[in-house]
């Protein structure tokens, strides 16, 4: 449980971090001109990004657990099949029935720089499990 409660942690702040920098700093007016419908920086809704991400780093942590990902680049490679997945679903979800993209670059280029950012969030969730993972080896002659 423990490396659970730490791997998630770890994603969630990795996440947040890979976000506000990658898409938000470096992104953030291509993302805002192909939107139909954001909030602005001073509307945003910070406790709920942060649920979010709390939540993917405990999704990613808690798969890990259960198929034994540890290590960087093996949670790197984990975390970009599932952002590909996660992302294309719920984009084209999205796309298909509410006015959120103008257009399917938008789509494209949100599953590509999520699926970035969720690779990277599982290599640090896998590294930072497997870390918790090693145990102290008893001293005997």
């Amino acid at each position: 449980m423990k490396k659970i409660v730490t791997g998630g942690l770890a994603g969630a702040i990795t996440f947040i971090v890979v976000s506000a920098v990658g898409i938000y700093m470096v992104f953030g007016d291509y993302y805002y001109a192909n939107l139909t419908c954001t909030r602005g920086e001073k509307d945003m809704v910070i406790w709920a990004g942060v649920l979010s991400a709390l939540a993917l780093g405990f999704l990613l942590s808690v798969i890990f657990s259960r198929s034994n990902t540890t290590g960087m680049i093996p949670g790197a490679k984990f975390g970009a099949i599932l952002g590909f997945l996660v992302m294309s679903f719920f984009d084209f979800t999205m796309y298909s029935g509410a006015l959120f993209f103008n257009n399917i670059s938008i789509i494209l280029f949100d599953i590509v720089i999520n699926t970035c950012a969720i690779a990277i969030t599982g290599g640090v969730v896998a590294w930072v499990m497997g870390m918790a993972k090693k145990e102290a080896i008893p001293y005997s002659r």
